[in-house]
């Protein structure tokens, strides 16, 4: 048993020697180094560091990382894109709110518009609503386009915003309705 143990620390002191001597003689000596590097050079230790727990570790932190910007960044997406979705239902709200208002308004005036000379008055009163309510149209669909990441039709907005109506003694002039005359 004496023997087994005096030669096992023949055996470590050798080991540290030629380790303590290897590592010496590859930083001093430029040959031994380059030879040591050729031996080592055809071991298969690359698949064992790629097979590693610090490579896997390692690679499992980066998927990790990028999986967290990944997610923020979707987390901020999906942010925006709600923002969005509240500010669409309330114009698309604004824009049925106002139809409905638009129509009723253009279907009660139907029998009154037939009515002489107040009928004129009517017609221009009520196509200035028509007017105004398709201005506002025309802004709240570009301002949703706009939001969508589409072009506006800002010429359309313009063309539709900018009629004008002539008033009603302009209009029965041009008609020959004189409102003297329907008093006889």
């Amino acid at each position: 048993m004496k023997f087994f143990k005096s030669a096992w620390n023949i055996f470590l002191v050798s080991i540290i020697l030629v380790l303590v001597s290897t590592n010496i003689l590859s930083v001093t000596n430029a040959k031994f180094h380059d030879h040591l590097y050729g031996l080592f050079s055809h071991l298969p230790y690359g698949e064992l560091l790629s097979q590693s727990k610090s490579r896997k570790y390692q690679s499992l932190s980066a998927d990790n990382e990028r999986l967290r910007r990944q997610n923020e960044l979707f987390s901020k997406k999906e942010k925006e894109r709600k923002v969005k979705l509240v500010k669409a239902q309330k114009i698309s709200k604004n824009i049925a709110r106002r139809t409905t208002k638009n129509v009723a308004l253009n279907v009660s005036a139907v029998i009154p518009e037939s009515v002489p000379y107040f009928g004129v008055a009517l017609i221009i009163t009520v196509t200035a609503a028509d007017i105004y309510a398709g201005c506002e149209t025309m802004k709240d669909t570009n301002e949703l386009l706009l939001m969508l990441g589409g072009t506006p039709a800002l010429s359309d907005e313009a063309t539709v915003c900018g009629m004008t109506l002539p008033n009603v003694e302009n209009a029965t002039d041009t008609l020959g309705i004189r409102f003297y005359d329907f008093l006889h």
